[in-house]
């Protein structure tokens, strides 16, 4: 699997922060008062830390334009993420927007936020604020898919207000206060908690400055799908302590690594970016001592984990019938892979929701062309398994692996294209099996892999799984092996149903985030 899509969400989700609301906190009880200052424009340069020192990756750049909204005078504000990263050597852009629209006081009328799937196809997030109601729509390139409503904080502030929030508390060394924030990509809201800790000599270009050094620490955020909540990292930012103009901030990414902004001018922030930038494939996948000859037919597999945090076995990844956890120790545990071939007739079959048989914004099996390729895929065939076993084979020849340009397409657009990677076949899949009238669902896992000259390595991945005769069978379009045996491990799955953007990827994250290694044990 590709971790774009993963990344972009993550960085959205309360990576280097967009929208983010003021609420009370130790340095006073109320909201900043006064009018919003006159904006400026902002660019940082987006660097990552290595080896061989920081390699630039791209920018963020934040701008306001103001408008009559009828005698009323409002900020519409702008902040735009544009990475650029490896894949397997191949260069992979990562682009996000986040914004809203702010009145002269603060107050927020809109929110919303945009993430492109590939070149020509994003989700687009749009918030509108009404009395004390919002209505939040996710927009696929420009079209109705889903709507949520929820309550909103009148606490909560834009884009604009969260980048003159440390200006407008005039906050100082030790001072510390929390603030919420709607995050559109969850549909919930979120708690980051501030504290000034010290000062600190930085050399920023040819000079020594003392900035003061400020943490925001998000709290812990309740993602659905996600048995324990999804703890994002802090983010590090040094300031003038005079200005409180940030200058430098720094957050670690486990899927990337420690990614730093500097404030700079636009033709630093847009200059080129640098010849080496990580290479998310590498620093990803999880090696192994040695190759296991036969593990794709093999009927069972032991893979000892070993993990870092204080997490359950089953808060990383899935426990079915399949996967068994046993020998739990602190930081360890062994996870019996058994492979579930085919369906198998049992008095104690599984009931299935609607979710997994109806369209979505993703897995959109309505559409046109995907119902005509699922028609061309099972001809005359009726049982449903074997219709599923077509299908996969149909999409291993129909597809062309691209260079990984599809941050995460959904199904009717790789039915017209027919390119990506293990994301966009396992979405297709599961699409034209619900066509079919096949309940499916994709999933998310690892996969192990080898590769010439290289040592073998447990890799991210997706597949998809399809419900026959009251059981959930998996089947890879990737590999098109026609069953999937314990050379997968399994984190999560998701009908991608009643959800918004990203969010069923992001249990891989708290996977990542563990830093996990893995072993074969010998039985």
């Amino acid at each position: 699997m590709k971790s774009v899509a993963l990344m972009i969400a993550v960085l959205a989700l309360g990576g280097f922060p967009s929208v983010l609301p003021a609420q009370v906190g130790k340095i006073d009880t109320t909201q900043p008062k006064g009018k919003i200052n006159t904006p400026e424009e902002i660019w940082e340069a987006a660097f990552i830390k290595g080896p061989r020192g920081e390699v630039k990756i791209g920018y963020v750049h934040t701008y306001t334009t103001a408008q009559m909204l009828g005698k009323e005078e409002v900020f519409n504000t702008v902040k735009e993420l544009r990475f650029e990263i490896l894949r397997e050597g191949n260069r992979v852009e990562m682009k996000a927007d986040s914004r809203s629209t702010e009145t002269a006081t603060g107050k927020v009328l809109k929110v919303g936020g945009k993430i492109w799937l590939s070149r020509d196809q994003f989700v687009e997030l749009q918030g509108v604020v009404s009395d004390d109601r919002s209505t939040i729509t996710l927009s696929k390139t420009g079209t109705v898919q889903n709507e949520q409503k929820f309550r909103w904080r009148e606490e909560c502030i834009g884009v604009l207000g969260e980048s003159q929030l440390l200006q407008k508390k005039k906050i100082k060394l030790d001072d510390e206060f929390s603030y919420t924030y709607f995050e559109p990509q969850i549909g919930n809201y979120a708690t980051v908690k501030v504290k000034a800790n010290k000062l600190d000599k930085i050399r920023i270009g040819m000079t020594e400055r003392e900035l003061l050094v400020v943490t925001a620490t998000p709290d812990p955020i309740k993602v659905p799908g996600l048995e324990k909540p999804l703890q994002l990292p802090p983010l590090v930012i040094w300031i003038d302590p005079e200005t409180r103009e940030t200058i430098r901030s720094e957050m670690n990414i486990a899927e990337l690594g420690n990614i730093v902004l500097v404030r700079t001018t636009k033709v630093a922030a847009t200059a080129p970016n640098g010849n080496t930038p990580p290479d998310i494939m590498t620093k990803n996948s999880i090696y192994l001592k040695e190759s296991v000859p036969g593990i794709y037919d093999a009927k069972r597999m032991v893979y000892r984990i070993t993990f870092q945090g204080d997490v359950k076995p089953s808060e990383l990844l899935t426990v079915d019938a399949r996967q068994e956890v046993r020998n739990v120790k602190k930081d360890s545990f062994e996870l019996v892979v058994t492979a579930k071939r085919f369906p198998v007739k049992s008095s104690k079959e599984e009931k299935v929701s609607e979710d997994y048989l109806k369209s979505n914004w993703m897995i959109n099996s309505d559409d046109k062309e995907v119902i005509a390729l699922a028609r061309k895929a099972v001809g005359n065939e009726k049982d449903p398994f074997t219709k599923a076993q077509l299908i996969e084979k149909f999409v291993r020849r129909f597809m062309t692996e691209t260079g990984f340009s599809e941050a995460m397409a959904t199904a009717d657009h790789v039915a017209r294209t027919g390119r990506g990677d293990c994301t966009e076949f396992a979405v297709l899949a599961a699409a034209m099996c619900r066509a079919e009238g096949i309940p499916s669902r994709t999933a998310l896992g690892l996969v192990y892999v080898e590769q010439p000259g290289q040592k073998p390595f447990l890799g991210h991945h997706m597949w998809f799984e399809v419900f026959v005769e009251g059981q959930w069978i998996m089947l890879d379009a990737t590999l098109a092996k026609g069953s999937v045996g314990p050379s997968h491990i399994k984190i999560s799955d998701h009908s991608w149903a009643g959800v918004l953007s990203f969010t069923p990827l992001l249990p891989v994250k708290g996977f990542i985030m563990a830093n996990p290694t893995i072993e074969i044990v010998k039985e």
